[in-house]
């Protein structure tokens, strides 16, 4: 009991090391016209690497279950995972996405866990393949896919960099606002 308290209190204080308050997550999830779903995440938070580091990311397992389709984020340094980290969102990003499936079909694309981004923030898929973008806070994609697809170089999660502006009060003249 005691190995497992200590287990406990380390993961949490590695969790809250590595993440913070301002921490923003897309949470994309793949759906087959049978049912069967796959998430992965991606999210961007201060002080993360691009590069695989377990503290931050958890690698894919792939389920093999046949119809079970498969979504992914890989690092800078190619390691395929379910969670993956980007450092702050201090300009825009495009973030590759792989999906891998065993049945030929149309699969159904969708993003939770979109609240926490600034308002003004432009979240899209790209559809390299039939040149679409999709806001993924309005709308779901649906896709034709094949097992024979590339994994890699189809879709790209693209996330803008929120807008900001600063004003001044207009004076009793109603003539000196600036926006």
């Amino acid at each position: 009991m005691k190995a497992l308290i200590s287990t406990l209190l380390i993961a949490c204080i590695s969790f809250n090391a590595f993440a913070s308050q301002n921490k923003t997550t897309v949470k994309l999830r793949i759906q087959a016209s049978n049912g069967n779903i796959d998430d992965a995440t991606v999210y961007f938070d201060q002080g993360i690497n691009s590069k695989y580091i377990y503290q931050e990311d958890a690698q894919k397992v792939f389920s093999g279950v046949a119809g079970v389709p498969t979504i992914f984020s890989p690092t800078s340094d190619n390691i395929i995972c379910s969670i993956n980290g980007y450092g702050v969102l201090s300009s825009s990003q495009t973030v590759p996405i792989g999906v891998k499936v065993d049945n030929s079909g149309t699969y159904t694309i969708t993003a939770a866990q979109l609240d926490n981004f600034d308002p003004t923030t432009i979240i899209t898929l790209e559809d390299r393949q039939t040149y679409t973008f999709t806001d993924l806070r309005m709308n779901f994609i649906q896709v034709q896919i094949s097992p024979t697809d590339s994994v890699f170089g189809r879709f790209f999660l693209h996330v803008s960099y929120p807008t900001s502006f600063t004003s001044t009060p207009a004076g009793c003249t109603d003539n000196d606002g600036v926006i």
